[in-house]
């Protein structure tokens, strides 16, 4: 009986052992407290944003997000983001449209996280600024129509030029003369071909048309054709496919 006894009680104790070590062992989360601003006079109205996304990634990785009313006069401010592991985080913010599209960001790398304390940038040992908001690129993926293959139109290379809605030349911005089947990574999957060329890191609030030329071997305008005009959208990726066909004249 007493052996019985002394039995039980080893087990009873061992398992209290078990979970107090498990439970010392855990890490308890941390926090950040981010701040951001916007370039100028800017403010969420006027920059046509609703809310605003703080994310932490590890290694590209997103370990948590939240979202936040952007209050319409606001410049500046902050965001909280909470149970987050001790460790050094990237950290993002996007600001999102009326539309839930993300047309400005901004971020900062290796903030410090410390087990149940939250991270301020002002009180950092070495102090972060704000993280400014800035508008997100805009790129135009453009491809053409000749009716047929390459091969049997007699188009050896392709020039695609970007110009102002009223015809104008951009500044900045020379043309992209490439081989008639030119392919390129897909800007919205980095593990697929597509065909066409890009224009990448433009700038948005803004409407473009493209001029494409189709080139013989002796370089030679063959075919021609234009888009339609574009309105630049910040933070988007636009698709276009302009029909050639002969010049006329």
């Amino acid at each position: 009986m007493f052996a019985r006894i002394s039995l039980a009680l080893t087990v009873l104790v061992s398992t209290a052992l078990a979970a107090g070590c498990g439970d010392d062992g855990a890490a308890v989360p941390g926090s950040i407290t981010a701040d951001w601003k916007f370039l100028g006079t800017s403010t969420c109205s006027s920059l046509n944003l609703a809310s605003l996304e703080m994310t932490a990634l590890q290694n590209g990785e997103v370990q948590n997000s939240v979202l936040v009313t952007c209050p319409a006069t606001s410049k500046s401010g902050s965001i909280s983001l909470g149970e987050l592991p001790p460790g050094r985080y990237t950290v993002q913010i996007d600001g999102i449209d009326v539309d839930g599209k993300a047309t400005h960001t901004g971020s900062v790398d290796k903030v410090p996280v410390v087990e149940g304390t939250d991270t301020k940038f002002d009180e950092l040992k070495t102090p972060l600024p704000p993280i400014e908001l800035v508008e997100k690129p805009t790129t135009v993926l453009v491809d053409w129509d000749l009716g047929g293959k390459c091969s049997s139109s007699g188009v050896e290379e392709v020039q695609v030029t970007m110009l102002a809605d009223d015809g104008s030349p951009i500044s900045g911005t020379p043309p992209k003369l490439v081989a008639c089947d030119n392919e390129v990574v897909d800007p919205e999957d980095p593990e697929a071909m597509v065909a066409g060329v890009l224009f990448e890191n433009l700038s948005a609030r803004r409407t473009v048309l493209f001029y494409v030329e189709g080139r013989d071997s002796s370089g030679n305008v063959i075919l021609d054709g234009e888009s339609d005009p574009l309105p630049l959208r910040a933070g988007e990726v636009h698709r276009l496919v302009v029909t050639l066909a002969a010049p006329s004249n």
